[in-house]
């Protein structure tokens, strides 16, 4: 939880009509089934205008940030350079040449900490941001253009992915450009990219030092994975809105930030308009003279210089719906902000503070006895995702145990939002909330949120004659998705 938390004022002692609010939240709650937001805060002038937190999730869960964590590596990098650690021109194969293979590419030699912060290596780019074809496209022989495929060093993996393009020409976005500047903060600096951070970032704002993801040699991952709340993530905003600036101190450079926050490479995206308005280091331009840290599944920390405005959004939404969770705060807020403060509406405000009190996600209430009683024991699966299936029934409460084919078990316990601990091998936050409820007799069905991010499960147990279906689906997930398939137990 934030250590320093804003001042909270009506909207209208910003500018903002809670109307307009309200108008903001009917476009979140209109998202297509299984689309859900889970956190939002608007903030302008520094202080919280708004806030919100669909239940089961509350304001002070940390919350999986994904790729809005390439801002705080890009941020990390400032830092360095701010005190002479590393420079924009420095070379990357200087900086980490006992992660180069055999042979090398020779345009290898040209990628700079610039271009890494641009996403300009020149690799082959992800098909959600396709980046702009370039003219120049680079040759290598085929014998080298087959990733190790048996390689865990990410930075290796980098370094012997071939070039198609001359680096610095050509918008690709790629993770392995965040992972290397994480890596190399971390041995410029000898330390922990998160312990870097939080003397010069994280202590000043408040904000505890996260959670975050790091790969098999301990490294940050930098591209992903870093947990905040979205009072702590709209911290972080406030200070690129204010330029570096924080209680009357410069902790970064105005410059910097300047730099950092403008758009450095032109981008073509299928997410949306806003996905194509350029790249900046690890940022990304939006209309309306935004820019915004940006993740996957709908985390976002959309900044308006002009407005002084910000705001933070944390969801599970599919990748197709993220423009329209974007779009949603356009539409209904951008151009409705006035200068000064506005009179407020009693009726108005009392309404929207109600509401934004009373969020919560929609799940089914019948009880799940009809379902689970016939269904209790122990089950075997040859197939599928699942293993083994335990089901119980006590006093109306249902305890399923899935032992999965991978070695993890999930330990469904409870009717109704009761928050269980499942194990994470990132070490990160694991409370889910299950509801259980029966559609039909015979048919039980468990659904689960991951409360510290994106992730969901829906599971269906239907009773087949002596045999018991099983259906897993897992949503919004980095670890391979499952499609809800059933499968019969032997």
């Amino acid at each position: 939880m934030i250590a320093k938390p804003f001042a909270r004022v009506s909207p209208e002692a910003v500018g903002i009509r809670s109307e307009d609010v309200q108008r903001l939240l009917d476009r979140l709650s209109m998202l297509p089934a299984g689309q859900e937001p889970h956190h939002f805060l608007l903030m302008r002038h520094g202080k919280v205008a708004a806030e919100g937190h669909w239940a089961p999730y509350t304001a002070d869960m940390p919350h999986n940030l994904a790729s809005v964590s390439k801002t705080l590596t890009s941020t990390a990098v400032g830092f360095a350079v701010q005190e002479g650690l590393i420079s924009l021109e420095d070379k990357a194969v200087d900086l980490l040449p006992d992660k180069l293979p055999e042979e090398l590419q020779p345009e290898m030699k040209n990628m700079t900490v610039k271009i890494l912060l641009e996403m300009g290596a020149g690799q082959e780019a992800g098909d959600a941001h396709g980046g702009i074809k370039g003219e120049k496209r680079l040759k290598w022989q085929a014998k080298h253009q087959a990733r190790q495929a048996a390689e865990k060093d990410q930075a290796k993996i980098f370094f012997s992915t071939p070039l198609i393009y001359e680096p610095g020409t050509v918008f690709g976005y790629n993770g392995l450009c965040s992972y290397l500047l994480s890596l190399i903060v971390t041995r410029k600096s000898g330390m922990d990219l998160m312990d870097y951070l939080t003397p010069r970032l994280f202590a000043p704002l408040g904000i505890p030092k996260p959670n975050a993801s790091r790969d098999a040699l301990g490294i940050c991952s930098g591209a992903g994975g870093v947990y905040l709340s979205a009072e702590e993530l709209a911290a972080v905003g406030q200070f690129y809105l204010q330029k570096g600036m924080w209680e009357g101190e410069q902790l970064l450079s105005a410059e910097w930030v300047t730099e950092a926050t403008k758009k450095h490479l032109p981008t073509k995206s299928e997410v949306g308009e806003d996905w194509s308005q350029g790249y900046c280091w690890q940022f990304w331009r939006g209309r309306h003279n935004t820019f915004r840290f940006c993740g996957a599944f709908g985390q976002m920390c959309v900044c308006m210089p002009e407005l002084d405005a910000l705001f933070v959004i944390e969801s599970g939404v599919d990748v197709d719906y993220m423009a329209d969770v974007l779009n949603a705060f356009y539409d209904t807020l951008i151009g409705k902000m006035e200068d000064n403060s506005l009179p407020e509406n009693e009726k108005a405000l009392s309404a929207l503070r109600e509401r934004c009190e009373n969020l919560a996600l929609a799940s089914p209430v019948s009880a799940p006895a009809a379902g689970a009683a016939a269904m209790a024991g122990t089950w075997s699966f040859a197939e599928g995702p699942v293993k083994k299936a335990e089901i119980s029934l006590a006093g109306g409460n249902v305890k399923a145990v899935l032992s999965m084919q991978n070695g993890t078990t999930l330990t469904f316990d409870g009717c109704g939002a009761q928050e269980i601990g499942l194990a994470n091998e990132a070490g990160a936050p694991a409370q889910w909330a299950v509801t259980a409820w029966s559609e039909e007799i015979g048919l039980l069905c468990i659904r689960a949120r991951q409360l510290s991010g994106f992730g969901r499960m829906d599971v269906k147990l239907r009773l087949a004659g002596d045999k018991l279906g099983l259906s897993f689906k897992l949503s919004r997930s980095f670890g391979g998705e499952q499609d809800g398939t059933e499968y019969l137990s032997e």
